[in-house]
Formats: C-alpha cells, structure tokens, sequence
C-alpha cells in the first residue's frame, strides 16, 4: 500500500463531525417531514368524522366505518407522533452531550448582568453569544397569545352582546327551564 492510500482511509476529526453534522441535518429534516405528516394525519381523522365530505363526494358511510376509519388513522397519528417524540429527544441529548445547550432548563430569568457576561465569552458559532440562549430570547416574544386573548375577548363581547339582547335573554331562560 501507498502512503496515499492510508491517508484516504483516515478520516480527519473534522470530516468525522462533518458527517456528523450532516446526519443530523438529515435526522431534523425527516423530523420536520413526518411533523407534516403528523398535520396531514390529524386532518384526515377530523375529516373521517365529518358528514360534509361524504355530501360533497355523494357517499354515505356508516357511523361504524367512520369510527373504525377514525381509528385506524388515530392510530397511524399516535404511532407518528411517538416516533417524533423519540427522535427529537434524540436530538436534544445529542445536543446537549456536545454542550451545544446546557442538560437542564435555566431556572432564573437571565438579567442584564447575564448578557454583558455573555458578551465578554468567545461566540460559538453565527449568531451565537457564548452560552446565552437565543431560543430562550425568541420565545419571549407572545405575539400569537396577544392575539390569541384579543380574539377570546371579541368572542366573549359578541356573547355578552347575543346575550343582553331580548331574543339573547329568552334563550338563556328557556335553557334554564329545560335543565330543571
């Protein structure tokens, strides 16, 4: 053998991480695939217990093919979902043995004295800012609640409204003379 060969058998560290880095790529991008699929399942089982979809086809099942169509696709669902499960923990320990993120949650909510200290450490990597979590920054932001609550407000206003109205109120009492 040439001294040219032993060196292609030999993998640098660094080619050894590159591949690394690559698989793991490759583990989040069929991660995010079966995440789809996830959606894609959810929606055939509400879609399995909806009587709209059978109008619009012109076909009429049974309540027991619904249920035992909603099953089998509830099982597909929880059978998906485990394995997405398993594998994002995968990752997570795979980043936390790398000290990429740290193995327990952070307790306290890191204050200004935090981030000046973070900026005086070596930055790991593009965006990075030594160990300051920049998920942790991002998920700060509750925009989707705000809009959320505003929503939940709106709804309750129209119920209030439906309710203070005369038709609203005779409703209210004729539900309460049923129950009783």
């Amino acid at each position: 053998m040439s001294s040219g060969d032993d060196k292609a058998s030999h993998k640098t560290p660094d080619q050894d991480l590159d591949v690394i880095r690559t698989q793991r790529i490759q583990q989040l991008n069929e991660i995010d695939q079966n995440i789809a699929k996830l959606l894609k399942l959810a929606a055939e089982a509400v879609q399995t217990l909806s009587s709209s979809s059978d109008r619009e086809s012109g076909l009429v099942a049974s309540v027991e093919e619904r249920k035992k169509a909603f099953a089998g696709t509830a099982s597909d669902y929880y059978a998906l979902l485990s394995t997405v499960d398993v594998n994002l923990r995968r990752q997570i320990l795979a980043l936390e043995e790398a000290k990429i993120i740290p193995s327990e949650a952070p307790r306290d909510i890191p204050g200004a004295s935090d981030v000046q200290s973070n900026k005086e450490k070596k930055s790991k990597g593009p965006g990075a800012l030594g160990n300051f979590d920049i998920g942790w920054l991002n998920s700060r932001n509750d925009k989707i609640g705000k809009d959320m609550e505003a929503e939940l407000w709106t709804q309750a206003r129209e119920l209030l409204d439906d309710l203070s109205s005369d038709d609203g109120r005779e409703r209210l009492e004729s539900n309460k003379m049923d129950s009783s």
